[in-house]
């Protein structure tokens, strides 16, 4: 078994400016609060990582209760938002607009630097050294446009990527790069790409 090391070489003030970062918690702690913690939208949840009903709470942030499994050790929200409400968050709320606008946006040249540059070199040669015919990358993440850009940038072995969370479309709007399609899905209909 080979055991492969990627450090990041940067300081998280670099990629999460103090100022910038405190605004967008504030806001993500108020619209977490307004929109998702209603309990009456509220739906129990086992563990994502066992599927385990036995788990025990351990804090409440924002009006969720964190639990944690007594098996695998996850900690998960339950109950928790639905999916739909889910994206409707990272569609809708005031600290998902904050994020894209002047989050990203203020740290872009210094996260495709620092993270998304050696993460994509990491990813390319982890493909190329376990699968290496494989031409065709599924990306399920979040805030990575970064990421879509550098792996198709360099030579690799992926001519084609499918983006498919279910906010591609607002995480990937005007991306203009070949080879890559994007089509929000929720993550249920993940199978379909396969």
């Amino acid at each position: 078994m080979k055991i492969t090391v990627y450090e990041q070489d940067f300081q998280e003030p670099e990629i999460k400016p103090k100022a910038s970062l405190e605004q967008y918690c504030k806001l993500m702690d108020r619209d977490v609060s307004l929109n998702l913690a209603k309990p009456e939208k509220l739906i129990p949840r086992q563990c994502l990582g066992c599927h385990s009903w036995a788990g025990h709470f351990v804090f409440n942030k924002s009006g969720l209760s964190f639990i944690e499994c007594p098996n695998c050790k996850s900690v998960y929200v339950s109950p928790c938002p639905s999916d739909d409400a889910l994206t409707a968050f990272y569609r809708n709320s005031e600290s998902a607009d904050f994020w894209r606008a002047q989050l990203w946006e203020e740290t872009r040249d210094v996260r495709r630097q620092k993270l998304y540059g050696p993460l994509a070199e990491w990813t390319l040669s982890t493909v190329d050294r376990y699968l290496p015919k494989a031409c065709r990358g599924i990306d399920v993440g979040y805030h990575s446009r970064l990421l879509l850009e550098e792996l198709m940038s360099a030579s690799g072995p992926l001519t084609d990527i499918v983006v498919t969370n279910p906010v591609a479309d607002i995480e990937c709007s005007g991306i203009k790069v070949a080879g890559v399609q994007v089509r929000p899905t929720k993550l249920t209909e993940f199978q379909q790409y396969g």
